[in-house]
């Protein structure tokens, strides 16, 4: 019997796929769920093809340096989706030459994230999968497959769906009998297009790492080209998440006050004069009085570089313009900023 490998996300178009595959091919399926930095509910999504699917095999494997290196213009495809879409069909691609799969499906749909038919072809070819990938939500508006020409799928059987068509997809899954499926915003965090429009911005700036695509997930984030970031925390469970992310040449900030934000200030800072890295952080010190409630006064806040011992003090002006305002207005601080030599920032 042929093999196919499918993508399987959890999301309803996903589900809806496997089961028109079960329903008409010949194929012998196998769900595989790629873990990333953007892509969350792993076990829900495990429990979730064991409950629809249990007579077919599910495995889970993590995508480490694929995204770092991440092509904000990768093969000219839309951004973020066919982007990311693209990652996913290459570690596809490996995870069926290993299982000898004879096609790649997924439930992708015609204009979702911008891919159309002469995007997804694009794709194919570039992850070495051209004639097949199986794509059952719109199969029947794209040419046929190497499954289809070979009769071990009835095209005839496919669906033509397009985004923008949720009530028809929502019925067809009632029809198949899938509910409970994991919504987009908690399955992929490049759902939310300010997440999406701060990766951009960040990865034009050279390589990324997961621990910078983890400060991304924060609400309060902010970056200032070239490459000066800042993170503020407020809720308890931000704080903590935050804690295990600063590296040792990051700035530690907050305020002299109980339930104080806490902020991550990082930048390359090699090469930076001192005036420069006085006003990094007094942005982060701005950001950090405003996520207090502190707008109109002037504000004192405490901070530390991670690799020091010394926590020092800065006096914050008043910070109730906007970042981009405050950005463009500051100059070198008259308020006795103390900062570490900067020959040991560049160490």
């Amino acid at each position: 019997m042929h093999r196919a490998l499918v993508l399987f996300s959890g999301s309803r178009e996903s589900a809806v796929a496997v089961r028109l595959l079960q329903r008409h091919s010949s194929l012998e399926l196998h769900l595989l769920h790629v873990q990333s930095p953007f892509f969350g509910r792993r076990e829900e999504v495990r429990a979730l093809a064991v409950r629809l699917f249990p007579e077919l095999p599910f495995r889970c494997q993590a995508l480490k340096r694929d995204y770092l290196n991440l092509d904000c213009a990768s093969c000219g495809l839309p951004f973020p989706c066919g982007v990311c879409r693209l990652v996913l069909l290459n570690k596809a691609a490996r995870a069926a030459r290993r299982l000898r799969a004879d096609v790649v499906a997924t439930g992708d749909l015609l204009g979702s994230g911008g891919l159309g038919p002469e995007e997804m072809a694009t794709m194919d070819r570039t992850a070495g999968l051209e004639g097949q990938v199986v794509r059952p939500l719109v199969a029947r508006d794209l040419p046929p497959t190497l499954a289809e020409k070979n009769g071990w799928l009835d095209g005839s059987s496919m669906l033509a769906l397009r985004e923008g068509m949720g009530e028809a997809l929502r019925r067809t899954a009632e029809q198949l009998d899938i509910q409970g499926t994991v919504p987009a915003g908690e399955r992929c965090a490049m759902s939310d297009p300010a997440f999406a429009d701060r990766l951009q911005r960040v990865a034009q700036a050279g390589p990324l790492t997961v621990n910078a695509l983890r400060l991304l997930r924060f609400r309060d984030f902010h970056y200032y080209p070239p490459d000066l970031k800042v993170v503020v925390a407020c809720e308890r469970n931000e704080q903590a998440e935050l804690q295990s992310l600063y590296l040792p040449f990051d700035v530690r900030m907050y305020l002299p006050a109980p339930r104080s934000p806490l902020a991550l200030i990082r930048a390359d800072w090699r090469g930076w004069t001192h005036d420069q890295l006085e006003r990094a952080l007094l942005l982060g010190g701005a950001a950090t009085a405003r996520a207090a409630g502190v707008h109109e006064r002037p504000c004192t806040v405490l901070y530390r570089f991670e690799f020091e011992d010394e926590t020092r003090r800065l006096t914050v002006p008043s910070c109730s313009g906007t970042p981009c305002e405050m950005e463009a207005g500051l100059h070198p601080a008259s308020v006795g900023v103390s900062l570490p030599p900067l020959m040991s920032l560049s160490s």
